[in-house]
């Protein structure tokens, strides 16, 4: 935690929970394109926070290697 006074990072996470499927198999299964299916995140304190269908729910943060960043 940081001292009094100097806050504390925060990162906005936005990712393709699909890796990029959505953008390919959409036209066929939709019938129109579709980039991705996105999930957004706040990640502070070591901890990524989202909201789900049980509400607020928190995780350790998901690494920057394993999710696509949208454009």
């Amino acid at each position: 935690m940081a001292a009094e006074g100097e806050g504390s990072p925060v990162e906005l996470y936005v990712y393709d929970l699909t890796h990029g499927l959505a953008a390919l198999l959409s036209p066929s299964i939709l019938g129109r394109q579709v980039a991705g299916v996105w999930h957004t995140a706040v990640v502070v304190f070591g901890r990524e926070y989202f909201y789900g269908s049980g509400g607020i729910t928190q995780c350790a943060p998901v690494s920057r290697l394993q999710r696509s960043l949208a454009p």
